[in-house]
């Protein structure tokens, strides 16, 4: 995060007699972050987040990518790079010979809205070899696919492409090559192997995976007490 100068700052840190809560504000100097009304988190909640969509788009934005051009190939090892995913491969599919240049503004968003997160991209120029096509957009979806409580967002459906002028030809091409980029079979998770594998959390289950107005709320839950297990030494 401070690698991408998201600067983040904790805003609001509490506790109750069996919680934490921290609020943090992911934004550069330079950006706004949101403040207001957001859905409730559960209070039988042992594991919750809850992420608006401005701090994912802040995230974005200082990726850098308005305007850039080069190797399909390259911008994503660079975009895995920035994200700190060392063991992120490039798919053996995705063509060394497609190169692409953004849109100078807003070129990469998301919107948490209706029970999915929408990703569109926003394209300058993409080609390949002698084939190429400018101004358009591609527009995927991802959902919640599963009740693993990692909390697993998978992409649904057909990948979009808008712009005008282009023939179903150029649709099928384009698709063709994003399909590689953003596999439907890739999915996101929403907590770590450390938290999902806790004995605490063996008979965990989800009690909300939502995405709406803004907001991604994720919680897991216990009927359950959960059992301490730091070493809770008087030694200080």
């Amino acid at each position: 995060m401070q690698d991408l100068n998201l600067r983040p700052v904790a805003t609001n840190l509490h506790t109750t007699e069996d919680k934490l809560a921290i609020d943090y504000r992911l934004a550069g100097i330079h950006q706004l972050a949101a403040h207001g009304f957001r859905p409730e988190i559960p209070t039988e909640t042992l594991v919750g987040i809850q992420i608006h969509e401005s701090a994912m788009n802040n995230l974005l934005h200082n990726l850098d990518l308005d305007g850039k051009s080069g190797k399909l190939v390259d911008v994503m090892k660079r975009i895995a790079s920035q994200l700190g995913m060392e063991s992120f491969n490039v798919p053996v599919d995705v063509p060394e010979t497609v190169m692409v240049r953004f849109m100078e503004r807003e070129s990469v968003r998301l919107r948490f809205y209706k029970g999915k997160i929408q990703l569109m991209i926003q394209m300058r120029q993409l080609q390949n070899k002698r084939v190429g096509w400018r101004n358009f957009a591609i527009l995927a979806e991802y959902a919640p696919s599963s009740d693993a409580i990692s909390g697993t967002l998978q992409r649904q459906g057909i990948i979009q492409i808008l712009g005008n002028g282009l023939r179903l030809g150029d649709r099928i091409a384009l698709q063709t090559i994003f399909n590689k980029v953003l596999p439907s079979t890739q999915t996101l998770t929403l907590l770590g192997e450390n938290i999902v594998e806790h004995p605490n959390m063996e008979t965990a289950g989800i009690k909300v995976f939502e995405i709406n107005q803004g907001w991604l709320t994720f919680a897991v839950a216990d009927s359950q007490s959960a059992v301490a297990t730091a070493d809770d030494s008087t030694d200080r």
